[in-house]
């Protein structure tokens, strides 16, 4: 654990500083230039200098020379190695226990029942976001699926799925079965468990009575009660990949990533270096094919390199001299000079989740909305927006994002005047509400943080806070010691957060609802919950929506954090990526389909050797 602060007068050299940069970069290039989310940017490819012969040189060569075909790589292509990147080791690859950085790398050898429809069209689906709504989603592991009443669900599973040829599966097929003993032991209904996962809250999954198979392609599942936003949770939205039964019964409650690694996905995981990579082959027996060219069997690649390198810096580095061909989360900042250094890199936005600081909602003096509006006002929005994101980031943060769509957000100037004036920077009246609520000198706090992406974006929270009386002590820790401590409940007064932005509707609503483990606030806020509650009951997708955005307007109205821009980012990529637009995944931390469809152009490769 580690204790991060910085003098004031520091932020605001570093402040400084970055007005100065911007101005001029500003005076060097007249415009940044607007793009819409999805909308590639791309240079132009380098070509080599080729040797000039004679006519007649030329036409005696094609004479006395045999035809070589060309291949067209803007066509599916298999073969290569394609190189992506995390930040962090992965250090559980069990679902029962929720990790999402080992939920993400799991999903390259594990499925799940439904996942995005490869061929929705992007102006309705980036494939970007967090967000996949069931009407674009289609069958993975699951041929079809229906709902003959509001308490049942029978899920028909695709029959001809083989496990990967691995000791102690040894590539038997995909049954039933596997699907109920991944849910009866995340539920605690069966097959031996008693106790649900603490995380099956989170999937909508306390709402199951009981799942069982009727025959060997057959799943019925019959709910406590009816719950209209069910199929989200276990198609692209649910985070709870199917696993083979002899895994846990051989090895328990997961163990070495040798032993446990195995699934029906498209690639087998050959090496785990910590702190280096992860290796993976293609599996030769993966049963999917390309949605868009049916008559190619996935995945294009031979292998596929998950880097782990957790400096941003290094990454950047990385991804500059073609180590890297794929990267996501990049900063509109970083993403100006990386158009300066390597302007053939393609370039997709989308936004990301406002970075905020949350609240202890039960601690003094966050019991007091007035000091709670206090704070959000001392922030100049604005001009963070500007200077820290570099103008790629919308000044007003809420529960939901602006990426959502007017469906769920609401923009400021339709908010009530009073919840406007807390988001528009006004540190005297801040100083008065402080004061009014008994604190005209202030108060010292703190907030915990897992990981140290942000600290600098928190110093800069810090020195607004300090304008008006309030000190704030930054604890920065190891993000797997941070987690922990989050959960555990070990925090007293704020918390830092992405929980807002652009995952599911229903799923933001979450993150501030009564008991919910990552609800690390404890708000428990009866008029929000009743919203919520409505929602997850509301059957009509029209209705929902509606009732999601009320229900985000009258949180975003409570000040439970101090919300931050939404931030613009980039997913970028090598000009020799095709058939890739910039899409991060099909389902949550579900990125490894995607690599699975894509190709190497190894001609435009080899230009920029």
């Amino acid at each position: 654990m580690e204790l991060l602060t910085m003098k004031r007068s520091a932020i605001w050299f570093v402040l400084s500083l970055l007005m100065v940069t911007m101005l001029i970069m500003s005076s060097c290039q007249s415009a940044v230039e607007s793009e819409k989310e999805g909308q590639e940017i791309v240079g132009q490819v380098i070509e080599k200098d080729t040797p000039t012969v004679d006519d007649q040189e030329e036409e005696e060569a094609d004479k006395e020379s045999p035809e070589i075909e060309k291949i067209d790589y803007s066509k599916p292509q298999y073969g290569g190695v394609l190189n992506g990147v995390i930040d962090n080791d992965p250090t559980l690859f069990d679902p029962y226990r929720h990790e999402p950085i080992g939920l993400h790398v799991m999903s390259f050898w594990t499925e799940r029942p439904l996942w995005a429809n490869w061929t929705t069209d992007r102006d309705k689906l980036s494939f970007m976001t967090g967000y996949f709504p069931v009407q674009y989603t289609t069958g993975c592991l699951l041929e079809s699926w229906e709902q003959p009443d509001a308490l049942t669900y029978i899920w028909h599973v695709r029959p001809g799925i083989h496990w990967q040829d691995i000791p102690p599966v040894n590539g038997r097929e995909l049954v039933a079965n596997d699907l109920v003993y991944t849910y009866h032991r995340q539920c605690g209904l069966g097959s031996g468990y008693t106790e649900p996962s603490p995380f099956a809250f989170f999937e909508e999954l306390t709402h199951i009575e009981s799942i069982e198979a009727t025959d060997k392609y057959t799943v019925v599942i019959r709910m406590t009660d009816a719950q209209p936003g069910f199929p989200m949770y276990w198609g692209a939205e649910g985070l709870l990949p199917i696993v083979a039964p002899e895994l846990i019964e051989t090895y328990g409650a997961f163990g070495d990533w040798k032993d446990v690694a195995i699934g029906t996905g498209p690639f087998i995981l050959e090496d785990y270096v910590k702190g280096s990579a992860l290796t993976f082959s293609k599996n030769p027996n993966y049963w999917a094919t390309d949605e868009k060219y049916p008559e190619n069997r996935l995945p294009y690649i031979d292998e596929c390199r998950i880097n782990i390198i957790s400096d941003k810096s290094t990454r950047l580095a990385a991804l500059r001299t073609g180590k890297l061909d794929i990267m996501y989360g990049i900063t509109g900042k970083e993403k100006i000079n990386l158009a300066k250094s390597n302007p053939e890199l393609k370039s997709y936005m989308t936004y990301s989740e406002s970075k905020n600081i949350g609240m202890n909602y039960w601690a003094e003096p966050f019991t007091d909305r007035n000091v709670r509006k206090a704070l959000q006002m001392a922030m100049d929005l604005e001009t963070i927006a500007d200077m820290y994101f570099k103008g790629y980031a919308d000044s007003f943060p809420s529960l939901a994002g602006p990426g959502l769509g007017t469906d769920y957000w609401t923009p400021l100037d339709e908010y009530p005047e009073e919840v406007q004036e807390g988001f528009t920077y006004n540190p005297e009246k801040a100083k008065a509400l402080l004061a009014e609520a008994g604190y005209p000198n202030g108060f010292t706090t703190n907030v915990v943080t897992r990981g140290f992406a942000y600290v600098d974006l928190l110093e800069i929270t810090q020195a607004y806070l300090a304008d008006i009386g309030v000190t704030l002590e930054i604890n920065a820790m190891e993000y797997t010691t941070g987690n922990g401590y989050l959960y555990g409940r070990q925090h007293d007064q704020m918390y830092y957060l992405r929980a807002s932005g652009h995952f599911t509707p229903e799923q933001i609503l979450l993150y501030w609802y009564k008991d919910v483990a990552w609800n690390w606030g404890d708000i428990n806020d009866p008029l929000f919950n009743e919203r919520v509650d409505a929602v997850l009951a509301e059957a009509d997708p029209v209705n929902r929506a509606e009732m999601i955005k009320e229900a985000n307007v009258y949180g975003t109205s409570q000040f439970w954090g101090i919300f931050m821009p939404v931030e613009q980012t980039f997913n970028m990529g090598q000009p020799w990526i095709e058939g890739w637009q910039g899409e991060y995944r099909v389902g949550a931390y579900w990125t490894a389909p995607v690599f699975a469809r894509v190709w190497i152009n190894q001609d435009v490769k080899e230009q920029y050797k």
